[in-house]
C-alpha cells in the first residue's frame, strides 16, 4: 500500500487588490503591542515663547537710545568747539616772512585774533599764501586750544630781467617771478638783451633757460681774480647767442662772445688788473676772438 502523500504547503503569491474589493480591516488591539506611542510635546509657558522677542526688543532699544545719545553728544560737542572762547585764536605764529611782513602773511591767509581755530580752512590758506609770488613754500597748521602757526619759504630775487619797457625779479634757475616794483630789492645784476614781454608770453622756458645761463655767468665772475672795484653790473645777451659784461664804476664792456667762459673771465681779469694799475680807462674789452682766443683787445677811453 502507497504511502499518503502530505498536503501541498505551498503558499500562493498575493493576489493583487481589485476594484471593488473591500478595503482590509486592521485590528488596532492587536497592533497595540507592536505600535510605539509617540512622547507628548511638553506646553511652553507663554513667557517663554515671548522672551526672545522681547530680547530682540530690547537689544533694538538700545541701539535706538544709543545712536539718540551719541547724536545728541557730537551736536552738543560741536556748538561746544564752536563757540566756546577757549578755541579762539589767541596766537599767529608767523616764521620765514622778509619780503612780507608777518602781520601781511596771516592777512593773506585769512587768519585773524579771535576767530573760533576750527573755522579756518588750512587749506585754502595755503592756496591763498601760494598765490602772492614772493612765497613758494607755504604749511599752516592748527595748535589747540588757539594757535595757528604759519611757516613760509620766500623766492630769493638775484638777477633783474629787462624785457622791453618793463623790469622783473628773477630767482635761481633763471625762474622769472614777478615784476619790479618800488620797494623790492634793486641792487642785482641786470640781464637785459631777452626781446619784449612778448618773449615770455611765446616761450617762457626759453626765456629763463637763457637767464639761467646769465646767471651762471654772474656766478662765474664773482668767483673770478678780477679787481673788487670792477664790481658786475648788467649782462646784455645779444640775439645769436653771445654775451657781454658790463663791468664798473666807470663801466666797462667786456665782449665775451659765446660759452665757455671761464678762461675768457679769467684773461679779463688780467687785463682789468692791468688797466687798474696804470689808472687808465677802457671803454671795451674785446676777448670774442673764436680763432684765436688768446688775443684780448682793449678799446680805451
Amino acid at each position: 500500500m502507497k504511502p499518503k502523500l502530505p498536503a501541498n504547503r505551498r503558499v500562493a503569491r498575493p493576489r493583487a487588490p481589485v476594484a471593488g474589493d473591500a478595503p482590509p480591516v486592521f485590528d488596532d488591539a492587536a497592533c497595540d503591542t507592536e505600535r510605539e506611542e509617540a512622547p507628548a510635546r511638553p506646553r511652553v509657558p507663554w513667557g517663554e515663547r515671548l522672551r526672545p522677542v522681547l530680547k530682540g526688543a530690547r537689544l533694538v532699544l538700545g541701539a535706538a537710545v544709543f545712536v539718540a545719545t551719541a547724536g545728541a553728544s557730537s551736536y552738543g560737542l560741536y556748538r561746544y568747539v564752536g563757540t566756546s572762547k577757549r578755541f579762539h585764536v589767541t596766537h599767529v605764529v608767523v616764521e620765514g616772512g622778509k619780503q612780507r611782513s608777518d602781520e601781511a602773511i596771516a592777512r593773506t591767509a585769512g587768519v585773524a585774533a579771535g576767530a573760533n581755530v576750527f573755522s579756518i580752512d588750512l587749506d585754502a590758506s595755503r592756496r591763498a599764501l601760494l598765490a602772492d609770488p614772493w612765497i613758494e613754500r607755504a604749511e599752516v597748521r592748527r595748535k589747540l586750544p588757539g594757535t595757528i602757526s604759519i611757516k613760509v619759504g620766500e623766492r630769493q630775487p638775484i638777477s633783474i630781467v629787462t624785457l622791453g619797457g618793463a623790469a622783473y625779479l628773477a630767482a635761481t634757475a633763471g625762474k622769472v617771478f614777478k615784476r619790479l616794483e618800488p620797494g623790492d630789492p634793486d641792487d642785482l645784476v641786470v640781464i637785459s638783451g631777452l626781446g619784449g614781454e612778448g618773449e615770455m608770453l611765446r616761450d617762457r622756458a626759453s626765456v629763463e633757460r637763457t637767464v639761467q645761463r646769465a646767471q651762471e655767468l654772474a656766478a662765474e665772475w664773482e668767483q673770478s681774480s678780477a679787481p673788487r672795484s670792477f664790481a658786475l653790473q648788467e649782462i646784455h645777451v645779444g640775439k645769436d647767442g653771445t654775451m657781454s659784461i658790463v663791468a664798473g664804476r666807470d663801466p666797462v664792456v667786456l665782449s665775451l662772445g659765446k660759452p665757455p667762459f671761464r678762461d675768457k673771465l679769467a684773461r679779463a681779469a688780467r687785463v682789468l688788473g692791468e688797466i687798474e694799475r696804470r689808472r687808465a680807462q677802457a671803454a671795451i674789452v674785446f676777448l670774442d676772438n673764436e680763432a684765436h682766443p688768446e688775443r684780448v683787445v682793449a678799446r680805451m677811453r
